[in-house]
């Protein structure tokens, strides 16, 4: 069983890093951000609120405080990403990465944080159910 925990562990790793690295650079950064979202026709104001609500995604997901909103919000940027600015790329690295994105999100979701996380609220609010 500790396998499959360090395979969920790994798996919420490498998700929180990839919407870390994605998420900080649009909030340090914020108007190098709105203007690439801008010439992708999307608001540009929305850059600084991606970028926060990735950080706040990734910080979920690692930690297993509300867990599954944090998988939620990672399901909806990698759409949204997907439709508005991958797609028109065709199959490549951008389409790639946010079909794994949500495949494994989806599959997180499907399967709970796995025994090794700091605290979860959903287990304590079931545990008293």
């Amino acid at each position: 069983m500790i396998s499959k925990d360090l395979g969920l562990l790994s798996i919420r790793v490498v998700l929180a890093f990839i919407f870390l690295a994605n998420g900080i650079p649009k909030v340090l950064n914020p108007l190098s951000s709105m203007n690439f979202f801008s010439t992708q026709g999307i608001f540009g104001f929305l850059a600084p609120i991606v970028g926060a609500i990735s950080i706040v995604s990734a910080i979920l997901l690692l930690t297993g405080v509300c867990f599954r909103l944090g998988n939620y919000m990672m399901i909806i940027i990698a759409s949204v990403a997907l439709i508005t600015v991958h797609i028109s790329e065709g199959f490549g690295a951008g389409l790639e990465r946010n079909l794994l994105i949500i495949a494994t999100s989806v599959l997180l979701v499907s399967t709970g944080p796995g025994r090794l996380f700091v605290i979860s609220f959903e287990r304590r609010r079931r545990r008293k159910q």
